[in-house]
């Protein structure tokens, strides 16, 4: 008999590695064994995506800062028998909590990020509140990478109430291609001041007497802000924000060189992605990205979180790039032993069947 879990979901205004996660992980499981249903806090994009692929999506009319909300989750959990609460971000984190220990349903919270990143001003101060008092509610914690569960350790949650399930990541196909004249960088990510993209622009003006072009997709706040840098920098000509892009494989074939230069980082979807292409890498020592490449061996991991550091280690990487390729082929070997969905929905599965009652 399968277990029925509700995800909480509190929404974005971005799409990100959070969104991307659960709607692979509703793709992908076994319906036989884990029944899904997400329960979204409003409308958001993603449980509009899932809804036109059949998935299960119960969309409550109340806003998460309405009271009414909390009445409406206890009354949907117990009233559709189900055996595990699931949630991840402050808001969904808070609400599982509270409903769990009303309703006496089990309740598990996935932490994909550093929440003093993440947030900030009193939200930073919320966030810490909210997951120190639910911590007494909630039975088991996932975290995507080791440098996360230390994190979370520090809020006093016992080692063994927190796994370590490294995301599953889509494999995009293999992308190498030879350099041929002007070099392409690219990056993808949510623009998010924690993606060190103001830092990575920076970096790149310090490079204009080489032959480049560096490519940023994707959407987020800091939109505004990344274009008056490219403006100032002159950098018109070299820098393109093209925005979101659904077709990772087709943006990765134009890459040569794929860069991450975060300043925090709870996995790197986006990482694991340029390993399955077979792109060199360049990562900064931030976060779980050391977890992900091993420097010299699978990419390049800058000495520290820098624009110069940046800087010297992607001018390296241009002048050299024809040596770099064996780094891409490593990656990818890496990427195939280590993110496949098959082995994360196994490990992710047999946490919330432990966790159901």
């Amino acid at each position: 008999m399968s277990k029925k879990v509700a995800i909480f979901y509190a929404g974005a205004k971005n799409w990100g590695g959070v969104e991307t996660y659960i709607e692979q992980l509703f793709e992908n499981v076994d319906k036989k064994k884990l029944e899904l249903i997400l329960v979204s806090f409003g409308k958001w994009e993603l449980g509009e995506r899932l809804q036109k692929g059949g998935f299960g999506v119960i969309t409550l009319s109340s806003s998460w800062y309405n009271p009414v909300i909390l009445w409406q989750l206890v009354s949907l959990v117990k009233g559709k028998n189900f055996n595990l609460i699931a949630s991840q971000g402050m808001v969904a984190n808070f609400f599982g909590g509270i409903v769990s220990l009303v309703s006496r349903v089990p309740s598990l919270v996935t932490v994909h990020s550093d929440y003093k990143y993440d947030y900030h001003g009193y939200k930073k101060y919320l966030y810490a509140t909210t997951f120190w008092l639910t911590k007494a509610f909630t039975k088991r914690y996932i975290t995507v990478s080791k440098f996360l569960k230390n994190e979370i350790m520090k809020f006093g949650i016992p080692d063994e109430k927190i796994i370590v399930v490294y995301n599953g990541v889509v494999d995009v196909g293999e992308q190498a291609k030879l350099p041929e004249g002007q070099i392409i960088i690219g990056s993808m990510a949510r623009l998010h001041h924690k993606k060190g993209y103001q830092m990575l622009i920076e970096a790149v003006s310090k490079l204009t007497d080489l032959d480049w072009k560096l490519y940023i997709w994707g959407e987020g706040a800091e939109r505004p802000k990344l274009e008056r840098l490219i403006d100032e920098l002159n950098l018109k000509d070299r820098v393109y924000l093209p925005g979101f892009t659904k077709d990772v494989p087709g943006s990765m074939a134009q890459v040569d060189i794929y860069i991450q230069p975060s300043l925090e980082e709870g996995f790197g979807i986006t990482v694991a992605e340029a390993m399955y292409s077979a792109k060199p890498i360049i990562v900064t020592p931030a976060g779980s990205l050391p977890e992900l490449i091993t420097d010299g061996k699978t990419g390049l991991i800058t000495p520290d979180v820098s624009n110069e550091a940046i800087a010297i280690e992607l001018r390296e990487a241009i002048e050299n790039i024809g040596q770099l390729r064996s780094l891409g082929e490593a990656a990818r070997v890496a990427a195939l032993q280590r993110f496949g969905i098959d082995t994360w929905i196994r490990n992710i599965a047999k946490v919330y069947a432990d966790a159901a009652v």
